[in-house]
């Protein structure tokens, strides 16, 4: 015999607080991703905007370049061209990367051996957790790097940094 009551829902019933923490974390996912897509939006209009006017120069010579090439060369060599360049740029980039990361765990670890008397070695595959586990706040950490590389981080961005 059917039963008069209706049936249970298979979900549970969210509470306020749920609820507001699920639309936050959803809020919050919308604007990162809007904010990501204005910023890159906003480089991309920057180079033609003569703002920055050696950056523009730059890239409108390397757009009359690509033009005048295509019209000597075939364009599938020029695109060729390209892509090798794009490939080479990238790479002397994570080299130079590489190298200014090591250069800066070298600084750190000689500051923090001076600071706290012990022998401290940092390399790039070091995670956060050992600085912490050596007594580093984010705080020290933050000023040192203010100091020393004139710079204005603020503890976000030391947050965010992985090493």
């Amino acid at each position: 015999a059917p039963s008069d009551q209706a049936p249970q829902s298979v979900e549970q019933p969210l509470t306020e607080s749920d609820q507001i923490v699920r639309f936050t974390h959803i809020y919050k996912g919308i604007r990162n991703e809007v904010d990501f897509w204005l910023s890159t939006l906003e480089k991309h209009k920057n180079l033609f905007s003569w703002k920055d006017e050696t950056i523009t120069n730059i890239i409108v010579a390397l757009l009359l370049a690509i033009v005048v090439l295509s019209l000597i060369v075939p364009t599938r060599l020029v695109m060729a061209l390209i892509v090798i360049l794009t490939f080479y740029i990238g790479s002397m980039m994570g080299r130079r990367k590489r190298s200014n990361r090591s250069l800066f765990l070298d600084e750190l670890s000689k500051w923090w051996s001076g600071v706290c008397g012990m022998q401290l070695q940092l390399q790039g595959s070091d995670p956060c957790t050992v600085l912490e586990e050596r007594d580093l706040t984010r705080l020290a950490l933050r000023d040192w790097c203010n100091s020393t590389f004139q710079t204005q981080l603020d503890l976000r961005t030391v947050d965010r940094c992985g090493t």
